[in-house]
């Protein structure tokens, strides 16, 4: 049955990690809820049905570090993905990104060093555009 029809209230200021992996969530709403832990660093929502991110959803969680959006068939990322400065770990395969969006990412999250398990990921999207510039 999974969590799609079952609202997510959670309180828990010490949780640091919060695993919903195939839960058949649909709405992008549930990070919203979920993110309304103060020490949350890590958020695993992979292969779910979110389509979207709520530029709302990263200001409720201002610690995390780890997003698992992986298997859902997102279609709009930005400019909610955007929001989360803290970013290191991103995981959003498979997705239809296009190079503008990766682009904004890369710019935008400074602190992404891993995008779908690929720490090389960062390094190779500035080396093409500085071979872009020359």
């Amino acid at each position: 049955c999974g969590l799609a029809k079952h609202p997510v209230n959670l309180t828990a200021p010490r949780l640091g990690v919060l695993l919903l992996g195939d839960n058949e969530i649909v709405s992008s709403s549930v990070i919203d809820d979920s993110c309304a832990l103060p020490a949350l660093a890590r958020l695993d929502l992979h292969n779910n049905a979110i389509t979207s991110l709520r530029k709302e959803s990263a200001h409720r969680c201002p610690r995390l570090t780890e997003l698992d959006l992986s298997g859902n068939p997102l279609r709009e990322l930005l400019p909610g993905l955007l929001e989360f400065h803290h970013l290191v770990g991103l995981r959003m395969a498979p997705h239809k990104c296009s190079a503008a969006d990766l682009k904004a990412i890369v710019h935008k999250l400074r602190h992404v060093n891993t995008i779908d398990g690929d720490s090389e990921f960062i390094y190779r999207a500035y080396e093409k555009e500085v071979a872009h510039l020359q």
